[in-house]
């Protein structure tokens, strides 16, 4: 009875030490590219559609907003928030059924950056890490 329950551990053990290979080894270029090159950003730093976290004031946002091709309306809530619907010019990992949003807290700056993807949110943390 005893080998019958080790061997059946076993194979458990080597069936999801292979699942757990299988999802660490496939690719996650794609995620990479989409969420670490936006269009006026530079490749290493915190950015999203020109907007740096820290950096970027909230008019600054806003306006850079309003010219953006993947933006359809931007609109303010008391000045320390910023929500925007999407045009569909935005790249297809991007859920345009949730609107955008921005936040500060505190500050002059933007805080927060919040936009619905279509990314597993487990693919997104083993890609860029945990979150801060």
């Amino acid at each position: 009875m005893i080998r019958i329950i080790l061997r059946l551990a076993i194979v458990m053990f080597i069936g999801c030490s292979a699942l757990l290979l299988v999802i660490h080894v496939r690719p996650t270029a794609a995620l990479g590219e989409t969420l670490l090159e936006s269009p006026g950003c530079e490749r290493a730093s915190a950015c999203f559609m020109g907007i740096r976290p820290g950096v970027t004031t909230i008019p600054q946002a806003f306006a850079l907003l309003q010219q953006h091709p993947w933006v359809n309306y931007v609109y303010t809530q008391q000045y320390t928030q910023i929500t925007w619907t999407w045009s569909g010019a935005q790249p297809a990992y991007i859920d345009d059924s949730f609107p955008g949003t921005i936040i500060q807290r505190g500050y002059s700056s933007v805080s927060l950056i919040r936009i619905q993807t279509r990314f597993p949110f487990g693919e997104v943390w083993v890609h860029i890490g945990t979150p801060v």
